[in-house]
């Protein structure tokens, strides 16, 4: 499959149903980078903290006062809203085996020692706001840039005078040059000029002219715009795809409808 960052190749390993997102507190005892006996003395004070809880202290005062979450110590140990794969997999266990209101033991993870308080869950969200935060943590993900400095490398090593450019400069060339570099997008770009090239010319020569038939005695045997367009179409002077209905030629007072994707404009009503 493709993305903005590249090409993939996927396998799916194994799936699990969806658990939905919790909303929890936490204190933290931090024990990263601490040796043996500051791993014991936290211990010590995150089993302190634990029995202060459960004698009905509150948690949020606890969690300010105490934890050394510097995010949590401001929100009273408050994390937004997460949901399966967002936190290491011990502290997501944990969570996600309470009930809203429920508290946990203490819980060891890498950071350190926690207690988790779970404050509400909720249903997974919809299929098209999942969407919008995944793109924008894929936006967000090294490879992302690792894709716009490989096509950067391209591009240097191929225009060499511009390796000591700035960054303004090289977006600038780059932009300039990208139908050279991308047959896609020259594709692309074709496509769009011959798009407003046959609009163009049916708007002059068709859809703007009145829909009135001369008499008989003035019927003339020389080519009319129609059919000149008609022959264009037919020939290979214009080439063309079938383009977005935003290029259709306009209707004319509301009396004439333009064509069809692309189809040629009828000969009724010359």
């Amino acid at each position: 499959m493709a993305s903005h960052a590249g090409i993939h190749i996927i396998k799916v390993n194994s799936r699990r149903p969806d658990i939905g997102q919790i909303k929890v507190r936490h204190i933290l005892k931090l024990t990263q980078g601490a040796d043996s006996s500051g791993i014991a003395s936290r211990r010590a004070a995150i089993d302190s903290i634990a029995r202060l809880l459960a004698a009905g202290a509150d948690f949020a005062s606890i969690a300010k006062a105490e934890t050394d979450d510097p995010s949590g110590r401001a929100k009273g140990g408050a994390l937004p809203w997460f949901g399966a794969g967002m936190m290491v997999p011990q502290f997501e266990a944990a969570a996600f085996s309470l009930a809203p209101g429920e508290m946990s033991a203490v819980v060891e993870t890498p950071y350190g020692f926690h207690i988790i308080l779970c404050d509400d869950r909720r249903p997974s969200l919809p299929d098209d706001e999942i969407a919008s935060q995944v793109d924008a943590a894929m936006e967000a993900d090294g490879r992302t840039d690792m894709a716009r400095r490989r096509f950067m490398d391209r591009f240097i090593a191929s225009h060499p005078d511009l390796a000591d450019a700035s960054p303004d400069r090289l977006a600038a060339a780059a932009t300039e040059l990208l139908p050279s570099l991308s047959p896609d997008f020259r594709n692309l770009i074709s496509e769009y000029r011959d798009g407003m090239l046959l609009y163009e010319i049916s708007n002059r020569m068709v859809w703007a002219a009145p829909p009135t038939t001369p008499p008989a005695s003035t019927i003339s045997l020389k080519p009319t715009a129609t059919d000149i367009l008609l022959t264009l179409l037919n020939s290979k002077a214009i080439l063309f795809k079938p383009l977005p209905t935003r290029w259709l030629p306009p209707h004319t007072n509301g009396s004439r409808p333009g064509p069809t994707p692309f189809s040629p404009p009828t000969m009724a009503g010359r």
